[in-house]
């Protein structure tokens, strides 16, 4: 099993899949394909693990847009660099995701189910990271958004009532 600390997201645009490249605390390198049937499967389980970690006192849907935006920005002012992976860096297609809660964040294990897997720990905000890196990859590669919730995308909370404006 190869842990990572960080990641890069690529659209392969040929075989229509995600690409995560990630090189382990060792020095190994992987780079792992993910299916949008996978996506779509796993991408709800982050969203429900950050909305059980909003923080109460403003409505939620308010909260979970306002936090997304501040690290959007905070990721502007402060990019990270881009995983490189180094020569010979295994490949391999991804079959099954294990989400496990810890007591301050999540791991997030991706198998071939046989014998390749890689592990990352998620400490409090990095599940939000998650979801918009793979949501700018949906949008890159077209894929419906709909797994996503509105706050994420920076869309306007439900609210159904009628409004006049002057």
């Amino acid at each position: 099993m190869i842990e990572f600390e960080t990641f890069t997201v690529n659209a392969d645009v040929i075989e229509d899949r995600i690409r995560l490249d990630a090189i382990g605390m060792d020095g190994t390198g992987v780079s792992v394909m993910l299916t949008r049937r996978l996506c779509d499967r796993f991408l709800p389980l982050f969203v429900n693990a950050v909305e059980q970690s909003a923080r109460p006192g403003l409505p939620r849907e308010i909260e979970l847009s306002m936090a997304q935006q501040q690290l959007r920005q905070a990721r502007e002012e402060a990019p990270l660099p881009d995983v490189v992976l180094p020569e010979g860096a295994s490949t391999w297609l991804c079959r099954t995701i294990h989400l496990e809660s810890r007591d301050n964040g999540l791991v997030w294990t991706l198998t071939d189910d046989g014998a390749n897997s890689a592990a990352m720990f998620l400490h409090a905000d990095s599940p939000r990271g998650v979801l918009d890196v793979f949501y700018q990859m949906y949008q890159h590669l077209e894929w419906d958004e709909g797994v996503f919730p509105g706050w994420l995308r920076g869309d306007c909370p439900d609210d159904q009532t009628p409004r006049t404006l002057n």
